[in-house]
């Protein structure tokens, strides 16, 4: 039995920050995006069709 509870993982404190919706704020994409090195743009441009603020979506598409 672990003395501590399990570190939250990255995608899940992405999905803890969405709201009702399953959506984030355009400044929590614009973290995501920065954590990654990345932009919606270059998104697109590979051929994401998901929702831009869609976080399950986003993270799917970033292989989570």
């Amino acid at each position: 039995m672990a003395l501590y509870e399990p570190l939250t993982t990255y995608p899940r404190q992405v999905m803890d920050a969405t709201d009702a919706d399953g959506l984030l704020s355009k400044q929590l994409v614009q973290v995501l995006m920065d954590d990654h090195s990345t932009s919606i743009e270059s998104f697109v441009k590979d051929g994401y069709k998901g929702h831009h603020r869609d976080a399950a979506q986003l993270l799917e598409w970033m292989g989570y």
